[in-house]
């Protein structure tokens, strides 16, 4: 188990040099696109500003705790770009016959296809993240005593975001095995991972729970939000490391069924 964590750490250390140095041949590009990212960032900063311009509160949520909501949001929305998120294309690989390069080698194909390519110009989300983070942390002037003992939680449950996050777009994108297209199910997924930055107490009861257990996208921002400030800690964290173990298993099992009903270009 530790041996293969390394390998897959020493791995993507590898392809994120080769990405890196592949990206840096167009800087400019690569830069227009950082603040690209940045800025969808903070266009979601003045929606909620809009909406917070009408209303005190939406559930239990002021302005300032919002923040930490879209902080948590564009943090876990960079770092997947940067690890994974560019698992997406996989169906025109799938498609095309060039998903045979991934099988060529002895590495597992899943983890090959998932960090061979990293979209690192999303780095300005994860900054963009962590500085709104700070700062929504520090207007609200909470103790540090508060706020100390729950950043080890705060980092468990954006793993599990991210596991959780990764799990659901693996099992997407292994429907393409059999279908081959699957934008239409891409489309309609990143449409429930858009609402990720806004307090899920804008969904009633019936869309919680279903944003939770089904499609839980509260995992990814809302959740860790509350942790980080305080809230219900003990059970969100319970569920969602079970979540994230769930999803984790899942989706594994999926992928190697599905992975079967490949058929090589060269076959």
């Amino acid at each position: 188990m530790v041996s293969n964590i390394r390998r897959i750490l020493h791995l993507y250390r590898i392809f994120f040099r080769i990405n890196l140095i592949t990206q840096m041949m167009y800087r400019g590009g690569f830069l227009l696109i950082v603040i690209v990212s940045a800025f969808d960032v903070f266009l979601g900063l003045v929606f909620i500003n809009v909406i917070y311009g009408h209303v005190v509160t939406i559930g239990d949520w002021n302005y300032t705790q919002a923040l930490v909501i879209i902080a948590t949001s564009a943090l876990i929305d960079g770092l997947s770009w940067m690890t994974f998120r560019t698992f997406i294309r996989i169906d025109n690989l799938i498609r095309t016959g060039k998903f045979d390069y991934f099988l060529a080698y002895p590495v597992d194909a899943q983890i090959l296809a998932t960090i061979s390519r990293m979209d690192l110009e999303d780095i300005s989300r994860v900054v963009f993240g962590i500085g709104l983070l700070v700062y929504s942390l520090r207007v609200q002037d909470l103790p540090l005593g508060v706020i100390l003992p729950m950043i080890p939680l705060y980092i468990v449950m954006v793993f599990n975001a991210l596991v959780i996050f990764y799990s659901l777009l693996v099992m997407i994108k292994s429907i393409a095995f059999w279908t081959v297209q699957t934008d239409r199910l891409n489309e309609l997924t990143f449409t429930f991972i858009d609402t990720t930055p806004y307090p899920m107490d804008i969904f009633g009861r019936i869309g919680r729970v279903f944003l939770t257990i089904v499609i839980p996208v509260t995992m990814i921002a809302t959740f860790p939000a509350r942790v980080l400030l305080g809230r219900d800690v003990i059970p969100l964290v319970i569920l969602s490391c079970l979540m994230a173990w769930l999803f984790a298993t899942v989706s594994r099992k999926i992928w190697t069924i599905s992975l079967k009903r490949y058929s090589s270009a060269s076959s």
